[in-house]
């Protein structure tokens, strides 16, 4: 895995949405990559706010997208 396929289901990821392997790549990936590992501190804590001003976790789909846009965007020279 690197660090785009990782960022791409960074959501899914932190909502344990994702399948057991899928999930096991994604923690191999963050052993060894301290900029992946800050994105997943950066997502959790959003999620944690959204949690405290919405009473959920959950994104609406819209700002979901987005947030995956720019996250893409910045980390489109990761390998």
């Amino acid at each position: 895995m690197n660090c785009r396929e990782f960022i791409e289901s960074l959501f899914e990821f932190c909502c344990g949405e994702l399948g057991s392997n899928e999930m096991a790549l994604h923690r191999a990936h963050l052993v060894s990559c301290p900029r992946c590992q800050q994105e997943l501190t950066d997502t959790e804590a959003c999620c944690s706010m959204m949690k405290a001003c919405c009473g959920t976790e959950k994104m609406p789909a819209g700002l979901q997208q987005k947030l995956h846009e720019l996250m893409a965007g910045c980390c489109g020279s990761r390998k």
